[in-house]
């Protein structure tokens, strides 16, 4: 073939090519999902508001099951520190950065509040008025826990806060403004401390001679022994310099506070393997028999019910299995009125989500209409329409 018309054709056949590019670029197709659409590089896309993959649409945009409304959503997809409700919406702390965001529980859209980065940010907890955040993370292996005001969700801000002595656990935000309390523990035994934001100085509120406990502050004041099935636990009142016992001990026992009254849970074995019972320590010293464990990090109350995430089932190294992550638990939802004795299912999470759900953290809205909690298994973040 003649060189000319060889090179001609190879010519012909590149801007056949070339032009084929061209069309698919400025045109894409549904079929590749815009896989030539262009790409900005994002430089404009700095603190402004968006909805994000992290975000589920807004609530009115659910689908209502035949049976009749549904109550449970998903929020978010990204991982959760905790949270709390805040004005026709929630707050938020990101794991892993630290993040403060604000999602409008209407829309669905989702702002950036603080982006102060926490590197590591593993745990969270806010005032309920939500004007105040705790949140954890480490430092050379030992928690560091920093306190600061939520800046308005008007506009992004920063985190300023002032961080807590290294080591500080069962950190609380208190009723009381500007007061936050921790306990910090030694080989001594452990002692309470309440911090003064304002002052930046911290008093010694208790001492007691036993170093693995957790309080439950508020008055009165409360410490119970780390849960564990291997041994007895118990639950004081701390008065003054001494402890007193206010209930008999039992197995892998807990306990929280229910406004000014202290909910003591236990296991206790039985011909058909363990049982499962809580009291009341202020209403009632009768135990209440339930259907599975009542566990202080599934529980939440507002002045008519205690609402609890309940599992049917544990495994016999319960509750040590579940807290060192080894045991996946699937949660039911349980209103409980503690005066009367009496309780009931209102939902079962697996049934209900498809999914099975072990809730880590929960928490209610002032109204008493609303319960968010943590997926402990991918730690996204729930809301459920009471």
């Amino acid at each position: 073939m003649n060189k000319k018309i060889l090179t001609a054709l190879v010519l012909f056949l590149l801007l056949v090519i070339g032009g084929m590019w061209v069309y698919a670029l400025l045109h894409p197709s549904a079929g590749n999902n815009g896989l030539f659409a262009r790409f900005g590089l994002g430089d404009d896309a700095e603190n402004i508001p968006a909805v994000t993959d992290g975000v589920s649409s807004g609530l009115e945009d659910e689908e209502v099951s035949e049976e009749g409304e549904v109550h449970l959503h998903q929020i978010t997809t990204n991982p959760v520190a905790g949270a709390v409700f805040a004005e026709n919406g929630m707050l938020y702390v990101e794991q892993g950065t630290g993040h403060i965001q604000y999602i409008n529980l209407v829309s669905g859209e989702e702002t950036l509040i603080s982006g102060t980065t926490i590197p590591g940010a593993y745990e969270a907890s806010f005032s309920e008025d939500g004007e105040m955040v705790a949140i954890t993370t480490s430092e050379k292996g030992i928690a560091k826990t920093i306190i600061g005001a939520v800046p308005s969700a008007s506009s992004t801000g920063t985190l300023e806060g002032v961080s807590l002595p290294l080591g500080a656990t069962d950190v609380s935000i208190s009723e009381k403004p500007g007061v936050v309390y921790y306990l910090i523990k030694s080989d001594e035994g452990s002692r309470g401390y309440g911090y003064s934001i304002s002052k930046k100085t911290s008093s010694e509120l208790f001492s007691v001679p036993l170093r693995d406990v957790h309080v439950l502050w508020g008055e009165p004041l409360y410490v119970y022994t780390t849960p564990t099935y291997t041994q007895t636990g118990y639950i004081y009142k701390v008065v003054g310099t001494d402890l007193q016992y206010v209930t008999e001990g039992g197995m892998g026992l807990m306990a929280f506070r229910d406004k000014n009254n202290a909910i003591v849970t236990r296991r206790i074995a039985a011909s058909n393997g363990i049982d499962s019972w809580f009291s009341s320590l202020e209403t009632s010293s009768e135990e209440m028999p339930i259907g599975g464990p009542v566990i202080p990090e599934k529980c939440v109350s507002n002045e008519n019910d205690l609402w609890c995430a309940i599992p049917s089932t544990v495994d016999l190294e319960f509750p040590d299995s579940w807290y060192k992550g080894t045991l996946s638990l699937s949660d039911s939802l349980w209103s409980i009125n503690t005066t009367e004795g009496t309780g009931s299912i209102r939902s079962d999470f697996l049934e209900e989500s498809g999914r099975q759900i072990d809730v880590l953290k929960i928490g209610i809205d002032p109204l008493g209409t609303r319960l968010y909690f943590i997926n402990k298994n991918d730690n996204t973040l729930w809301l459920y329409e009471i």
